[in-house]
């Protein structure tokens, strides 16, 4: 929160959004200018929050959860049913990358057009022109219209284009998963670059990694309604407690967000309560994946996927440094020819971290299996997973149909996992590589002249 001496630089004051759902609008008008509450499906209730100027904010939830309609209204392009929002200083917003391109205008022109559209002068406009091309890396394609620029190069264009433009504000609504791996660490680095320089970043978005990187602090909706505003972290882990929530858990854990006070008025940190103790034997029955995809079957199925001690216990709540073991049952539905079995590990964004594979031929002088006949593949592995995060499992079975190296069967985030908070674990990103410390005592140097002297 921003300081009594400083003013913010965006202010959303008790902002209501109502959407009448009535089919008249001039009824929905006047129970509005009367003070009557209007019938409607709402949006969002009572939203209040301060950015300070050169602060990062991200906004996370659900989808339904109001994100987009908040940022619309902070934009302007979205006028609240009550409540107030101000700004202090020039926004530029990226809602819909490339919304305002004119497909038969040169990608040069439509960089002038779309510049002005967020504020920037001719002038502006013609000093960082050199500049978008650059960071855009389209190449001679700037001079052709952009009907002709594939998907990718015309969301490069747009991207940079936004993240040029002279603001005091910058709003962002899901728009990080541009380009390939290269141009997103641009991105990243150009946002960064806009923080130092104090510019404000008010960002949606469901890539905890990016909040994580740019946010000096979150907020998580829910139905609407601001359940916390604090800590990136501590904010993250609520939304994964509320977004893998079985549904009949879902209002318990709303519920227990908003009786911890989590709504933080004074920009004091609030105290995030501890996850309920792990169970004695490290599993929980409600950690479960709701994503499971279960691939057509093609000569085989998988049933039975397991995650557990090497005692045969089974676990979803891991520890740092323990060994486990991932084992599913494979039934062959024909002549499974050259089968392989595999199992890998993705992170909650759909990273994906560790893997493994193994041929039938490594356990044998066999390679086939019969029809009916039933397998057991297992791999254990050491959890050198970073802890207080959540984990997902695949299985899959290759083998040759028809000459052609397919998935007899395969199930993505068949389980679910996360490894317990370790506080003597001091790694950070999404795997420990046994990173080994050292230091030596090299002693005492007087510092050399530099060379202007």
């Amino acid at each position: 929160m921003s300081s009594e001496s400083t003013p913010p630089r965006v202010s959303v004051d008790h902002v209501s959004k109502c959407y009448s759902t009535t089919g008249a609008p001039l009824r929905w008008l006047w129970e509005s200018w009367r003070g009557a509450e209007p019938e409607g499906f709402w949006a969002l209730r009572d939203v209040s929050f301060e950015v300070a100027p050169g602060e990062s904010v991200g906004i996370v939830g659900r989808n339904g959860s109001g994100k987009s309609t908040l940022l619309q209204m902070v934009a302007g392009t979205l006028a609240p049913t009550s409540g107030s929002v101000s700004l202090r200083g020039r926004p530029a917003a990226i809602l819909e990358l490339g919304s305002g391109f004119h497909p038969e205008f040169t990608g040069r022109e439509n960089i002038e057009i779309q510049a002005q559209i967020l504020g920037m002068t001719r002038s502006e406009v013609s000093e960082c022109t050199g500049e978008i091309e650059d960071f855009a890396g389209i190449g001679s394609f700037i001079d052709l219209p952009v009907k002709t620029y594939s998907s990718g190069m015309y969301l490069r264009l747009a991207f940079a284009v936004a993240v040029h433009a002279h603001c005091d504000i910058l709003l962002i609504d899901e728009a990080l998963a541009v380009g390939d791996e290269r141009f997103q660490r641009k991105c990243y680095a150009r946002l960064e670059d806009l923080r130092s320089r104090g510019v404000t970043l008010v960002i949606v978005s469901h890539s905890p990694t990016a909040v994580l990187e740019l946010c000096d602090r979150a907020l998580l909706l829910d139905a609407g309604a601001v359940l916390m505003d604090a800590a990136p972290k501590g904010v993250l882990a609520r939304y994964h407690q509320l977004l893998f929530a079985t549904e009949s858990r879902a209002a318990a854990v709303r519920a227990e967000i908003e009786s911890d006070g989590a709504c933080e008025a004074d920009g004091v940190e609030v105290p995030v309560r501890a996850e309920a103790p792990a169970p004695e034997d490290g599993y929980d029955p409600a950690l479960q994946p709701e994503s499971t995809i279960r691939y057509p079957v093609r000569g085989g199925i998988i049933s039975e996927c397991r995650l557990t001690d090497l005692e045969g216990r089974p676990v979803n709540l891991l520890r740092h440094g323990a060994r486990y073991r991932v084992s599913y049952r494979f039934r062959s539905a024909g002549v499974a020819y050259a089968p392989e079995f595999g199992m890998l590990v993705k992170t909650v964004g759909g990273i994906e971290i560790a893997g493994m594979s193994a041929p039938l031929g490594d356990f044998g002088s066999r390679d086939e299996l019969a029809p009916g006949e039933v397998v057991e593949p297992s791999f254990e592995f050491d959890c050198r997973f970073v802890p207080d995060a959540a984990y997902f499992l695949n299985a899959g079975v290759l083998g040759l149909c028809d000459g052609e190296r397919v998935y007899l069967h395969r199930l993505i985030d068949t389980l679910m996992f996360r490894v317990l908070p370790d506080e003597n674990v001091r790694v950070t990103g999404v795997v420990d590589v046994g990173f080994a410390s050292g230091l030596e005592w090299v002693g005492v140097e007087q510092a050399a002249e530099s060379p202007d002297e």
